[in-house]
């Protein structure tokens, strides 16, 4: 991902949240709330990637490697 994409996704993530008259401390609040969240849905997407699995097709050796070292979105593409 270049940086210009990234910078993109920020501005989406804060779109809805802050508009052209927001004050710094406005900024500031809002921005902790953001980020909040964000780590909120990491963590629970860890969490479920963690502890669900895709179960493996053909039992080769490197579907089993592949298993254990990709989250299951991952694996389900190389799948």
């Amino acid at each position: 991902m270049i940086s210009t994409q990234r910078s993109e996704g920020m501005h989406a993530y804060f779109d809805e949240f802050v508009h052209s008259r927001s004050t710094l401390k406005q900024f500031m609040e809002k921005y902790e709330i953001v980020i909040s969240n964000k780590i909120q849905k990491e963590f629970a997407a860890d969490f479920k990637s963690k502890n669900n699995f895709v179960k493996c097709i053909t039992h080769f050796p490197l579907e089993l490697k592949f298993q254990s070292a990709y989250t299951n979105d991952i694996f389900s593409l190389v799948q």
